[in-house]
C-alpha cells in the first residue's frame, strides 16, 4: 500500500504532435560541436556547426514523412521517417533515432528546449562506448554556451551540478502489442509527474562528464 502511495500517478495521454514538432524542429541551426573518444587524448577542440532541418514529403505527396538533418560534414546527415522503426519525435523539436543494435550501432538523439539544442550522437561498438559527438546549437542566434566552448572553454559540468532532485515530467511510450515493433506514432503513451525527491539522485555509474554540461553512460 506504501508502494502504491508513493508512485507517481500515469494517465493515458495523446501522444506527441508531429505538427507541433516540425515547428520547433526545421530551420537553421548554428553553434559548436565537438567529438570524444575514450581511446583519444588531448583537449577537446570544437568547431563551428551547421544543420539544416527541413521537412520531407511523401513520395506520392500530400503529407509530411519525416525531415532531414544535412550538416556540413555530411557524416552527420540523417532522415528520420516517422514511420520508421527507431525513430521518435517529441512535440517541442527533440527526436530520437537508434540504428543497429545495443551491441553495436549508433544512438542518435536531439534535445531541444526553447531556440536551443543538444544533437549528441553516439557510437557503440560490443556494446561499448566507441565515439560520441556533441553539438550545441541555436535556431535564431547562437547559444552563449556554444560561444563559450568556441573560445576554448570546456565548459565541463561538475557532477554535483548535474546531479540532484528534480521535478519529473515523464511521457513513456510502448507497442500497441506484446512482439510489436516500435513505431513512434502507433504506440500507446501514459504521461506520469512526481515531485521532487528530497534526496539527491546519483549519476550512473561509469558516466562520462562532457563539454557542452551533459553526460553519457553505457
Amino acid at each position: 500500500m506504501l508502494l502504491l502511495a508513493a508512485a507517481p500517478l500515469a494517465v493515458r495521454h495523446a501522444g506527441p504532435d508531429f505538427s507541433t514538432f516540425l515547428d520547433h524542429a526545421t530551420g537553421t541551426w548554428r553553434g559548436a560541436v565537438f567529438r570524444h573518444s575514450p581511446a583519444g587524448s588531448g583537449p577537446l577542440r570544437a568547431t563551428q556547426s551547421v544543420h539544416h532541418v527541413s521537412e520531407v514529403m511523401r513520395a506520392c505527396g500530400g503529407a509530411v514523412q519525416g525531415v532531414s538533418e544535412c550538416g556540413g560534414l555530411g557524416e552527420d546527415d540523417l532522415y528520420l521517417n516517422r514511420a520508421a522503426g527507431g525513430a521518435t519525435f517529441f512535440s517541442f523539436g527533440s527526436w530520437a533515432l537508434v540504428s543497429g543494435g545495443c551491441d553495436g550501432g549508433c544512438v542518435h538523439l536531439c534535445l531541444c528546449q526553447d531556440e536551443s539544442r543538444h544533437r549528441i550522437d553516439i557510437r557503440l561498438e560490443e556494446g561499448e562506448l566507441h565515439s560520441v559527438s556533441v553539438a550545441v546549437e541555436g535556431r535564431r542566434a547562437t547559444p552563449p554556451l556554444a560561444t563559450q566552448l568556441l573560445s576554448g572553454q570546456e565548459a565541463v559540468a561538475s557532477a554535483e551540478s548535474l546531479g540532484g532532485a528534480w521535478d519529473d515530467l515523464i511521457l513513456t511510450g510502448v507497442p500497441p502489442g506484446s512482439g510489436a515493433g516500435w513505431a513512434s506514432q502507433r504506440a500507446v503513451w501514459d504521461l506520469c509527474s512526481s515531485a521532487a525527491a528530497e534526496e539527491e539522485v546519483p549519476l550512473p555509474e561509469g558516466c562520462q562528464l562532457l563539454p557542452g554540461r551533459c553526460w553519457v553512460a553505457v
